[in-house]
C-alpha cells in the first residue's frame, strides 16, 4: 500500500533516510545533507504528533457522534489512524542515521502533508454544517489547533507545510460556508487571514532553518579544512610556522623552522631570529615589529650553510596578559628557487639578449627617469642631460654580404665598443636592429655632449674582421636635449628620431641635435603623405610623356612616361619630392600600377613601333607583385610586350638583388626590354652588366650638360658608349637641351636621346600633334 511507505508530517511520522527509489543521488552533499535534518526535525514531533492525532480525532468523533453516520465517521476515524499508525511503525521499523536524503524523500514528506491535510480537511466538511453551535465550536477550535500544530511541525519543508494549510483551511472554509451560521464571512475572513500568518510564519522558519544548517555546514567544514590544513602545514616541505617575542626571541616552531636554518633536529627554541638574517633585513624587521601592526610579504635575506638564501615572512601580533610582552605568530618559507627564476625573468626582460646592454624598455624607463629629474638636476647645478639616437651606417650591406648571423657578431663587437664610454657617464641600451640608446646625465654644456658624442662616433667607425672578413661601417647620432619643457620620454626618443633622420639623410658621420625645424618637415611630410594617399581618388594624380629620339634620325622612336601630381593648393608638386614620400609610405605601390595601367593603354593608341618607358621602383619589386601588374596592364591594353621599356636605378641591386635579378629574367621572358636608369650616379659595378639581362643604358643629365670640363665628360661618355656597345646594349643620353649638345653626342656614337631640345613633357593627348609636326617636313619633300 502507497500508504504504508507515507510518514506522518505535521500531525504524524516521517521515517528518517527511507531508501529511494532514484537512488539518492544527493547523499554526501550539503543539499543533500540539509534535506536529511528537514525530515529529521519532522520526525523528531513522531510521539508528539501522533498523540495530538489520537486525542484530536477522538474528540471530534465524540462531539458529531450525535448527528454523524456511525459508518462514516467509523471510516474517517480509521483512515486517520491507519495513516497515523502505519506511519509510526514505518518510523520505528525503518529509522537510521543516514549522511543525507534525496529530493524524492522531501517529495515524500509534501506528499504526506497532503494527505493528512486532506483527510483532516473532510471533517468540518461533514459534521460542521449541521452540527450546533456548541459542537461547532469544539470543531472549529479542532481544525484550528490542528492548522496551527501541523503547520508548525512541517514547518523545515515549507511546501509541506504550506499544502498542508491551503488544503485544511479550504476544508474549514467549505464547513463554513455550507453551514447556516449568521457569523460565517466573519469567520472565513478570519479563517483565511490566520491561515496566511501561518503560512508566511512556515516560509521564514523553513527559509532560516535551511540558512542556518547552511552556515553551520559551511562553518564545519572550514574548520575541518583548516584543521587538514593546520596538519599537512606542519608536514610541509616549503613552509614553516613560528612564534616570537617581542624581542625576536624564537618561542615556539615548526619542525620545518629547525631545517630550513641549518641546525636540523638539534636546532632549540630559544635563538632569535635576527641571527639569521642580513643586517638589512633586520633592520626592517625590527621596524615592523616595533610598529605592532600584522604586515605579510616581507622579503628578508639570509645566510644557511654558506649560501644565500631568501625568506617570505607574514606575522601578527597574538592577544596576551595586558601587561605581559607582546608575542607574534606567523609563517614563513622559502622562496629562494622563486626569487632566483624571477629575478632571471626580470633580467632577460630587461636585457637585450645579443649584446647584453638594456633592451629597449627598460631603456625608456632609464629615460623616463632621466625627464623627470631634469628639472631639479638643473635648478640644483644647471647641468646638462640629452638623449641621443645612433643608428650604424651599412650595416645592412654586412647583413646583406656576409649574413645576419655576421651582423649580429657585429653587433656585438660594436656594443662592447660603446660600453666603454660608460665610465664617461653615458648609459647605453639597445633600441633594436642596429639603433643604440645613448643617455648623458649630467653634463656641463651641450658642446661637451656633442663632443662626447662625436667620439662616440669615431670609435666606431672602423674596420671590423668578422669570420675572415674585413667590414666598414660608420655612424649617425641625433641628440634630444632635455630643457624646461618637461618633455616626456616619448617626445625625447621622436626628436632624437627626427634629428638622426636628418643625420643619416645629410650624408651619414654627423651628430645632429633636434631643433623645431625637422619637426616642421616631419609633419609636412605627413601631410603630404595624407594627400598623396587621396591622390589617386582624387585624379591629382597624372602623366605626361617625353619623347625619346635616335641620335642619327632625330625621330621619336618612344617616350617616356613621366609621374606629375597636382596638390589642392600647393599646385604641381615635384616628382623628386613626392615620390620618395610614396616610397617610405608603400603609396607607390597602387600608384605605380595606376601608371603601368595607363600608359600601357595611352602607349595603343601610338604608331607602331613607338615604344613606352616606364619606371619601376626597388619598393614595387621587392613589396608587390609587379611582375602580374606588368602582365594585367599588357593584356587589358593589348601592347605588345616589345613596345615595353622598364627603366630601373642602380639601387635595386643593393637593396634587393635576388629578387630584381629574378624580376629582370621575368620581363625579358616575356620580351620587355630592361633600361638601367641614372648609370654612373649611384653604386655602379659592371658585374651588373654582365651577368643581368640589360638592354639599354641611360647616361645621366650630369655627363651630357654637368659641370665637369667637356673633356672629362667626353671621356665618360665615350668609355660608357664603348662598354654598352661591347655588351650588347644601346645607350640613351638624358638631359638634351642645345643643339651643341646633340651634334656632341652624335658624334660621340650614341643611340637615344632625350631633353628640352626635342619636346618638353607633354600629356597623352598632344601626342598625335606632336608626332604630325614631325613628320611635316618629310612630307613636304
Amino acid at each position: 500500500m502507497a500508504a504504508s511507505r507515507l510518514s506522518i508530517g505535521g500531525v504524524g511520522s516521517l521515517p528518517e533516510g527511507t531508501p529511494d527509489d532514484d537512488g539518492d543521488h544527493g547523499r554526501g552533499s550539503q543539499e543533500a545533507r540539509i534535506r536529511a535534518q528537514q525530515i529529521q526535525a519532522i520526525t523528531k514531533y513522531t510521539p508528539i504528533t501522533l498523540g495530538a492525532n489520537v486525542i484530536n480525532g477522538l474528540l471530534i468523533g465524540y462531539i458529531v457522534l450525535p448527528i454523524a453516520h456511525p459508518i462514516a465517521l467509523l471510516a474517517w476515524l480509521l483512515t486517520l489512524y491507519s495513516i497515523v499508525g502505519v506511519g509510526a511503525w514505518n518510523q520505528r521499523s525503518r529509522l537510521r542515521t543516514r549522511g543525507g536524503a534525496s529530493p524524492r524523500a522531501i517529495r515524500r514528506a509534501i506528499l504526506n502533508g497532503v494527505i493528512i491535510g486532506a483527510v483532516w480537511a473532510t471533517a468540518p466538511i461533514l459534521w460542521f454544517p449541521t452540527s450546533s453551535p456548541h459542537a461547532q465550536l469544539v470543531v472549529g477550535t479542532v481544525v484550528t489547533g490542528m492548522i496551527c500544530a501541523g503547520a508548525f511541525v512541517l514547518a523545515t519543508v515549507s511546501q509541506a507545510a504550506i499544502l498542508y494549510v491551503v488544503i485544511l483551511t479550504a476544508g474549514a472554509l467549505a464547513g463554513l460556508f455550507l453551514s447556516d451560521n449568521p457569523y460565517a464571512p466573519l469567520l472565513s475572513v478570519m479563517l483565511i487571514a490566520y491561515a496566511l500568518v501561518v503560512i508566511r510564519s512556515a516560509q521564514g522558519t523553513g527559509s532560516l532553518f535551511a540558512s542556518q544548517l547552511r552556515a553551520e555546514f559551511s562553518l564545519r567544514e572550514r574548520g575541518e579544512v583548516i584543521e587538514l590544513l593546520l596538519a599537512e602545514f606542519e608536514e610541509s616541505a616549503s613552509d614553516w610556522l613560528f612564534e616570537l617575542g617581542e624581542d625576536g626571541m624564537i618561542l615556539k616552531h615548526s619542525k620545518r623552522f629547525a631545517q630550513v636554518t641549518g641546525a636540523g633536529a638539534r636546532f632549540q627554541t630559544g635563538a632569535s631570529i635576527f641571527d639569521f638574517l642580513s643586517r638589512e633585513s633586520e633592520a626592517e624587521l625590527k621596524r615592523l615589529l616595533a610598529r605592532g601592526s600584522p604586515f605579510r610579504n616581507l622579503i628578508v635575506d639570509t645566510e644557511v650553510d654558506g649560501r644565500r638564501r631568501w625568506w617570505k615572512l607574514a606575522a601578527g601580533p597574538i592577544a596576551v596578559e595586558p601587561d605581559a610582552p607582546r608575542r607574534w605568530r606567523g609563517v614563513g618559507s622559502d622562496i629562494t628557487e622563486e626569487k632566483t627564476a624571477n629575478d632571471r625573468v626580470a633580467f632577460v626582460a630587461r636585457t637585450d639578449m645579443l649584446t647584453g646592454l638594456s633592451n629597449r624598455e627598460a631603456f625608456r624607463e632609464a629615460v623616463a627617469d632621466a625627464a623627470r629629474q631634469t628639472m631639479r638636476q638643473i635648478e640644483r647645478d644647471g647641468s646638462v642631460m640629452a638623449f641621443g639616437c645612433l643608428d650604424l651606417d651599412q650595416f645592412k650591406n654586412v647583413n646583406d654580404a656576409l649574413g645576419h648571423a655576421a651582423g649580429d657578431q657585429l653587433l656585438r663587437m660594436v656594443a662592447s665598443e660603446l660600453v666603454l664610454f660608460g665610465a664617461e657617464g653615458v648609459e647605453i641600451g639597445r633600441l633594436g636592429g642596429d639603433e643604440f640608446g645613448l643617455l648623458f646625465r649630467s653634463f656641463e654644456t651641450r658642446e661637451t655632449i656633442a663632443a662626447l658624442a662625436s667620439r662616440i662616433i669615431a670609435a666606431l667607425s672602423k674596420t671590423y674582421e668578422i669570420d675572415g672578413e674585413r667590414v666598414t661601417i660608420g655612424a649617425s647620432v641625433g641628440l634630444a636635449y632635455m630643457g624646461q619643457d618637461r618633455e616626456s620620454e616619448d617626445i625625447l626618443i621622436r626628436n632624437a628620431d627626427l634629428a638622426l633622420y636628418r643625420a643619416k639623410h645629410s650624408g651619414g658621420g654627423l651628430v645632429v641635435a633636434y631643433d623645431a625645424s625637422m619637426h616642421a618637415e616631419v609633419d609636412a611630410r605627413r601631410r603630404m603623405q595624407e594627400d598623396l594617399a587621396l591622390a589617386l581618388a582624387r585624379d591629382e594624380l597624372f602623366l605626361t610623356y617625353q619623347p625619346i629620339v635616335s641620335l642619327a634620325t632625330r625621330r621619336t622612336v618612344g617616350f617616356e612616361a613621366l609621374l606629375r601630381w597636382r596638390r589642392p593648393y600647393k599646385g604641381i608638386v615635384s616628382p623628386a619630392v613626392f615620390i620618395p614620400v610614396a616610397e617610405r609610405s608603400d603609396l607607390i605601390i597602387p600608384i605605380g600600377a595606376w601608371i603601368l595601367r595607363t600608359a600601357c593603354a595611352a602607349a595603343m593608341r601610338w604608331p607602331q613601333p613607338l615604344t613606352i618607358s616606364i619606371n619601376v621602383s626597388a619598393v614595387q619589386i621587392s613589396r608587390s607583385a609587379v611582375g602580374a601588374e606588368i602582365r594585367q596592364a599588357l593584356e587589358e591594353s593589348g601592347l605588345p610586350p616589345g613596345r615595353l621599356v622598364i627603366e630601373i636605378t642602380e639601387s635595386l641591386f643593393l637593396k634587393n638583388e635576388a629578387p630584381t635579378t629574378q624580376f629582370l629574367q621575368e620581363m625579358r621572358a616575356l620580351g620587355i626590354s630592361i633600361a638601367l636608369d641614372d648609370f654612373g650616379t649611384g653604386y655602379s659595378s659592371l658585374a651588373y652588366l654582365s651577368r643581368l639581362p640589360i638592354d639599354k643604358i641611360k647616361i645621366d643629365r650630369a655627363f651630357v650638360s654637368g659641370p665637369a670640363s667637356l673633356e672629362h665628360r667626353g671621356a665618360i661618355i665615350q668609355a660608357i658608349i664603348g662598354m654598352a656597345s661591347g655588351l650588347g646594349m644601346s645607350t640613351t643620353a638624358e638631359g638634351v637641351e642645345t643643339e651643341e649638345g646633340f651634334a656632341w653626342l652624335r658624334s660621340q656614337g650614341g643611340d637615344l636621346a632625350q631633353g628640352y631640345l626635342f619636346a618638353r613633357p607633354m600629356p597623352a593627348e598632344e601626342i598625335p600633334a606632336f608626332l604630325e609636326r614631325e613628320d611635316a617636313p618629310r612630307r613636304s619633300l
